[in-house]
């Protein structure tokens, strides 16, 4: 009978230990382990980046300056020119595409399209200011195409209004991916005139979309040369 506790014993613990040994072979998720370990250094990056609001507009120009140059490295430009060939900043002239239509026409899903297009800055429904109206003449039509005249020349200095109303509906910048990557950034200069004009100037291409105006006054921007 002893024998047979002893034996019962024996049995009962090479059962135990071998229980043991299997959980301890079960292969361990490193992935569900601790998720933070994956996504921590994307949020120090970030934090970093937070604290960079001491940088001078300067310097963030020519970080996108030479960002820019990266981004169009491979892209095909006309026979015989270059990037500086098409930006303000070294006295080009870009390439602008102008959107006039009306509202629920598509155009949105448009100019997000356009705006893949590497090295355009976008500049979405610029006279979102004004409100519901469509601008068909005064009292509204000299500034609205002033404005739009001033954007395409990348002169933010005197659109105090467009830019008081972008700060409390930032959508007005948002759809312009490029400008919006550096906003969040750099907070403090998203909305600062003299920043948004030397950033404007490094880009080739320019894109707009306005459903606020119509086709016949949009005729003098076709007129100007500039």
């Amino acid at each position: 009978m002893p024998r047979l506790k002893f034996l019962g014993f024996i049995i009962v613990t090479a059962a135990f230990l071998l229980l043991l040994l299997s959980l301890n072979q079960r292969p361990v998720s490193v992935y569900h382990k601790n998720p933070h370990t994956y996504t921590n250094p994307i949020q120090e990056e970030y934090v970093t980046q937070n604290y960079s609001y001491v940088t001078t507009i300067k310097e963030i120009i020519r970080q996108q300056q030479l960002f820019m140059e990266q981004e169009t490295l491979d892209y095909p430009f006309p026979p015989n020119t270059k990037l500086r060939n098409f930006t303000l900043a070294t006295g080009g002239r870009p390439l602008r595409n102008i959107i006039i239509t009306t509202w629920r026409s598509g155009s949105t899903f448009l100019g997000d399209v356009i705006n893949a297009v590497p090295g355009n800055f976008y500049h979405y429904e610029p006279l979102l200011d004004y409100g519901i109206v469509q601008i068909r003449g005064p009292p509204y039509a000299d500034s609205a195409v002033k404005n739009l005249k001033r954007l395409l020349n990348c002169d933010y200095k005197e659109l105090s209004n467009y830019l008081d109303y972008g700060q409390s509906h930032v959508y007005l910048f948002t759809h312009n991916t490029r400008l919006w990557d550096v906003c969040e950034i750099y907070p403090n200069y998203c909305w600062n005139s003299t920043f948004l004009t030397e950033f404007c100037k490094l880009f080739p291409f320019q894109s707009m979309k306005v459903v606020r105006l119509r086709l016949r006054l949009a005729e003098e921007l076709l007129k100007d040369e500039s």
